[in-house]
């Protein structure tokens, strides 16, 4: 039978620890404030249903052998202690040196952890995982927690590590949880535990700030989301505002449902982002624009794409930015890799991919060694009927410049007619009227602005002859109005506002594909373009294709072709976007034609309303009638405003085209300062030469008299030659190095005359631009002034025809509004009827829901009068088992009474015994 050893409270004063010394029982007991904390913290409600997640036994049977060792071990270094001490040590310290063992003996079995204890703040390490986890990952966790404990300063000698190892410490602990799925929800709850009841601010906000980082680079699993969002929620709605970890509290909240909402990081994060993400700073990266122009992004470690392209449009002011998003722009720059010429290929990025992860992948190396050059692109998605209605400027000019750089790269093959007035409005749209006056540039523009493949069909001196004529009648438009003209012309083609994509032919059943070539996308079907030479292959109506799908390589279109269905696949990695596009255009035609029946079905109503006929949902008394002359109303109301918006916005176009010639002409003056600046600098820069030269002339004179010395002296000297031999040498070898130093300052005079040569002609070559310049400026002038008489004289005129409009129709709406007048009291009448309906419809409503409520209450009342009844007759049996259990222990305490025996006697001493000095006996 085990005997106990434990100290009980009566002893505890009697302890070494009553008289000053350590409490070494409580270290005995398994209980210490290193696992367990005083219950401060809030409780996390739903933790009971996951305790089952949690082995809280085996952790406690973990928990135990590591106590018991650890006592053993500090009782057996007492003991040791103890013994070397014994000789040395005087009699009044022996009783001290002896405390340990007698203490640490103590204290038994500790208290078992439950899971609401398991999950508070600890600074040991932990035995084995929080979570129920195989015997691997369990192992790796205990890792886990021990850097936890370094990254906050919890374990010892820990308060020493520099930034950059906190930071390895953090990445390898997020490389596990992303490697590792199953670790995750473990990696959750070591943090939740570290964080919950945390008495050390320092502490506490280094664990929340590991926190963020978790929660912004990966999510908990779908099981522990809602445990761990009601505690990230809870905490931080008990912190205080002025506490170090609120921030980093409130952030990881923000990271949370981002995370939750984007999944996990693809690739590990770097120690960059880790330092930015720490310091609540943000990385920033280049997205290129089809006109390569760019614009600088910022982004964290939750920034998804959907927010960059948000962020985007915010910086070039963009509106309506729903059709536009980040495509990943590959381009082969290896031409062993890629002997053959193939264009740029645009791959769609998710929108709930991060940032983060794209501008790893586009850094890793694996990239270059494939032979592409990888950048990201913002640009639309697709065209859509809808965007003809968007009259943003910002949306146009996008639109316009993706379309242009559609039609440059040859998808939209064009007649010459179409080619040559397409040029001319490019041309237009780019450098707006007057640049026929320069030959050189007009050629060179219409080089750029056709096709080669066109261009190639007739001599040069026909196309500039057929352009220059069409540009001539341009002169009046802006420059918005040629880019409209444009992208009209394109929307008129059979493939006109296609969305392209490269493709590689793996089944055609037909045999009439090329093995590579480009897909097109629109409203009207799907478009096949040999890429090279560019050429229209064949179209499919989408009443055509029957089926169509995709997978992460491949797309494949069971369509009709000549009446015969057959199935065409493809290579690509953007099946899922060409799926995308084609279901959204069917999508638009469907609810194009929904729309169409919709309003036929109202106008044929209003028309059965107006000749009398009363349809099933019109109320009676004859207000059909009533409602179609309010309709009519409504309508001409409806018109009216239309033409008040519609001059409206042509204003506002004139003034935005005056806004614009005003901004062209500041940017012009902008560069005629810098010009000159550029001329004053380089004239500083030929005076400075100058001076330099006239420094080289005045050393070189110097030279040449110092060698006229010389060759004087070289002359008497060799008069003395048999007496000065020695002299003689010495004075060639002085004259051969004066020789070499004046070709030295020779050729540095020959140097610096010709850069005061390239500086002069730097400096004409200013000259000429600033008059270029110049010019260009005043016949801008001249054109604005021009412009924007021609604009205040239309604006005059349409303000005189606009009021003169608005005063007829205003004496027409107030006839108007004096007929409405009369429907406005039978529609109040009617109102009142219909409020009164809908109070006794209310009234019966909550007359039904107080039913279902009493119904509910005598269901739960019979429920507790039920289980109150089961009780009552559970207590009776246990009361009536208490009595025959009283009675018999009762009798059994007689029956003991009644068998007491007499061992024996006890009387007083007699006198004649005390007499006889006789003592007591037994």
């Amino acid at each position: 039978m085990p005997v106990e050893t434990g100290v009980s409270m009566a002893d505890r004063p009697e302890t070494p620890t009553a008289a000053g010394g350590e409490d070494w029982s409580l270290k005995a007991t398994g209980s210490e404030a290193g696992y367990l904390t005083p219950p401060t913290a809030r409780q996390i409600r739903s933790l009971s249903g996951h305790e089952d997640a949690f082995q809280v036994d085996s952790f406690n049977r973990a928990l135990q052998r590591n106590t018991t060792a650890g006592k053993l071990t500090a009782l057996f270094k007492t003991k040791m202690l103890s013994r070397s001490s014994l000789g040395a040590a005087s009699p009044s310290a022996t009783p001290t040196a002896g405390k340990s063992p007698a203490a640490s003996s103590g204290g038994g079995q500790g208290a078992a952890v439950t899971a609401d204890e398991l999950l508070q703040w600890s600074s040991e390490p932990i035995p084995t995982s929080l979570l129920r986890l195989a015997p691997e990952h369990a192992a790796r966790a205990v890792k886990m927690f021990a850097g936890i404990l370094r990254y906050c300063g919890d374990a010892p000698g820990s308060d020493s590590i520099n930034q950059a190892q906190a930071i390895e410490t953090a990445q390898k602990l997020l490389h596990q949880g992303l490697k590792r799925p199953e670790l995750r929800d473990e990696l959750y709850m070591q943090l939740v535990k570290q964080t919950r009841g945390n008495p050390s601010s320092h502490s506490r906000a280094k664990a929340w700030g590991m926190f963020n980082l978790v929660a912004a680079s990966m999510p908990p699993s779908k099981d522990f989301t809602g445990l761990i969002s009601e505690y990230i929620h809870s905490a931080v709605q008990d912190m205080d505002d002025a506490e170090e970890a609120k921030q980093a509290a409130v952030a990881t909240w923000q990271a949370l449902k981002r995370s939750t909402k984007c999944g996990p990081r693809r690739t590990l994060p770097s120690v960059e982002e880790i330092v930015a993400h720490l310091q609540s700073h943000r990385l920033t990266t280049i997205v290129f624009f089809l006109d390569e122009t760019f614009e600088e992004v910022a982004y964290d470690i939750t920034t998804s794409v959907a927010e960059a392209v948000e962020q985007l449009a915010g910086l070039i002011r963009l509106q309506n930015y729903q059709t536009f998003t980040l495509y990943e722009a590959v381009r082969p720059v290896n031409p062993k890799l890629n002997p053959e010429p193939m264009p740029d290929e645009h791959l769609l990025l998710d929108e709930h991919r991060y940032v983060a992860d794209i501008v790893a992948e586009l850094r890793h190396p694996r990239v270059v060694r494939e032979g592409c050059q990888s950048r990201l692109l913002f640009k639309k998605r697709m065209f859509r009927e809808t965007d003809e209605a968007i009259s943003e400027p910002q949306f146009i000019n996008l639109s316009y410049v993706q379309a242009q750089h559609d039609y440059l790269a040859g998808n939209y093959p064009v007649v010459r007619e179409d080619a040559a007035q397409m040029a001319a409005l490019q041309i237009h749209a780019e450098h707006g009227p007057g640049l026929d006056q320069d030959p050189d540039c007009f050629m060179a523009g219409i080089e750029r602005f056709v096709t080669r493949q066109v261009l190639m069909t007739r001599p040069r001196d026909e196309w500039r002859t057929d352009v220059g004529a069409r540009y001539k009648a341009l002169a009046q438009h802006t420059k918005e109005d040629a880019r409209t003209q444009f992208m009209r012309i394109l929307r008129t083609l059979p493939y006109g506002n296609a969305t392209f994509f490269a493709v590689r032919r793996i089944e055609d059943p037909i045999g009439l594909l090329p093995p590579r070539l480009i897909l097109g996308i629109n409203k009207r079907g799907v478009h096949f373009f040999r890429p090279v030479p560019k050429e229209y292959l064949h179209s499919a109506e989408l009443r055509d294709i029957m089926q169509f799908g995709s997978s992460s390589q491949a797309v494949f279109f069971k369509m009709r072709v000549a009446g015969v269905l057959h199935i065409f696949q493809f290579e690509t990695r953007q099946g899922e976007d060409i799926c995308m596009a084609l279901q959204t255009h069917i999508n638009d035609i469907m609810m194009k034609r929904y729309s169409k029946v919709k309003q036929a079905a109202a106008s044929d109503a209003g028309k059965a309303g107006t000749d009398g006929v009363q349809p099933a949902a019109l109320p009676p008394s004859g207000m059909g009638g009533n409602s179609a002359y309010n309709a009519k109303m409504e309508e001409h109301l409806k018109e009216q405003q239309q033409q008040v918006e519609e001059a409206q916005q042509a204003l506002a176009t004139a003034q935005q085209a005056e806004s614009q010639v005003r901004l062209e002409n500041e940017s012009l003056i902008g560069e005629l300062k810098d010009l000159r600046d550029m001329l004053s600098s380089e004239a500083a820069n030929r005076a400075t030469l100058q001076d330099q030269l006239d420094e080289t002339e005045r050393q070189l004179a110097e030279l040449r008299n110092e060698l006229d010395m010389t060759k004087s002296a070289l002359t008497a000297a060799t008069a003395m030659a048999n007496e000065h031999c020695g002299k003689v040498e010495v004075e060639h070898a002085r004259l051969a190095e004066l020789e070499g130093l004046i070709d030295a300052k020779h050729k540095e005079l020959e140097e610096v005359q010709a850069r005061l040569t390239a500086a002069t002609r730097a400096a004409e070559s200013a000259a000429a631009e600033r008059d270029l310049l110049e010019r260009k400026v005043q016949r801008l002038e001249k054109g604005k002034e021009t412009e924007v008489k021609e604009l205040r004289e239309q604006y005059e005129a349409a303000t005189a025809d606009l009021r003169a409009q608005l005063k007829a129709r205003n004496e027409k709406i107030n006839e108007l509004m004096e007929s409405a007048a009369h429907n406005a009291a039978d529609l109040e009448e009617m109102r009142h009827e219909l409020e009164t309906a809908r109070r006794d419809a209310t009234e019966l409503d909550e007359l039904r829901e107080m039913k279902s409520d009493i119904e509910r209450k005598e269901k739960q009342q019979a429920s507790i009068i039920e289980n109150q009844a089961r009780r009552l007759d559970e207590l009776d049996r246990l009361y009536r088992e208490e009595v025959v259990a009283r009675k018999r222990a009762h009798n059994a305490l007689q029956d003991a009474k009644g068998k007491i025996r007499v061992y024996c006697r006890v009387r007083p001493m007699l006198d004649f015994e005390a007499a006889k000095n006789q003592v007591g006996s037994h």
